[in-house]
C-alpha cells in the first residue's frame, strides 16, 4: 500500500461506503471506540531566543487502532516527529505508552505500535481511497483544540490526480 493511499485513508477514516442502511450516529459511535487521543512529551524550540535550544513542551492528536490484535495506531507524522514520551489514551480511558514504529514527514503519516495491545478495542476499518467518488459522505473523528473524539462531517469534493503531483 503507497502511502499517498494510506494518508487518503487517514482523512476518510469514517467514509460511510456501503453504510446507507445504518444512521449516522451509530456509525459515528461504531468508528469511534476505535479512536484514540495522543498525548506527546517532545523538545522544541520555542521559537525565540537561541535558536538552538530546545524545552519539553506537551502536545496531542488522535489517531486510530489499525490492524489484528490492537497494537498497532495510525496517526499524522506531526502530532509524534519530536515526541520524547508519547501516551495514547483508548475510548475507554486506558492508557498505554506507545513507540513511533514507522512515520513518512512527506506524506504526514506515522504509524504507532504500542507497549501492550489495545484489547477489547475493535480497529477501524480500512477502505480502498482508490474507490471514494466526489460527492459521497465522510466524516472525521479527531480531537481539535484538545475536544477529544470531535465530530466534523463533509462530502468529498474532489480527488488529486496522478498527472497533477
Amino acid at each position: 500500500m503507497s502511502i499517498k493511499k494510506v494518508l487518503s485513508i487517514v482523512v476518510l477514516i469514517g467514509l460511510m461506503v456501503g453504510a446507507k442502511a445504518q444512521s449516522f450516529v451509530n456509525l459515528v459511535e461504531e468508528v469511534n471506540k476505535g479512536v484514540v487521543t495522543i498525548y506527546v512529551l517532545e523538545k522544541k524550540n520555542p521559537g525565540q531566543g537561541d535558536p538552538y535550544k530546545k524545552v519539553s513542551m506537551e502536545g496531542m492528536g488522535s489517531g486510530s487502532v489499525v490492524g489484528q490484535g490492537g497494537q498497532y495506531i495510525l496517526t499524522a507524522s506531526h502530532v509524534v516527529a519530536n515526541a520524547t514520551k508519547i501516551i495514547v489514551e483508548l475510548y475507554d480511558g486506558r492508557k498505554i505508552g506507545a513507540k513511533t514504529f514507522r512515520a513518512s514527514q512527506i506524506a504526514d503519516v506515522a504509524l504507532l505500535k504500542l507497549d501492550s495491545p489495545a484489547t477489547g478495542i475493535t480497529p477501524v476499518k480500512i477502505g480502498d481511497s482508490d474507490s471514494v467518488k466526489v460527492g459521497e459522505d465522510v466524516f472525521v473523528i479527531g480531537a481539535p483544540l484538545g475536544l477529544t473524539h470531535s465530530v466534523s462531517k463533509g462530502i468529498i469534493s474532489g480527488k488529486h490526480r496522478k498527472e497533477n503531483m
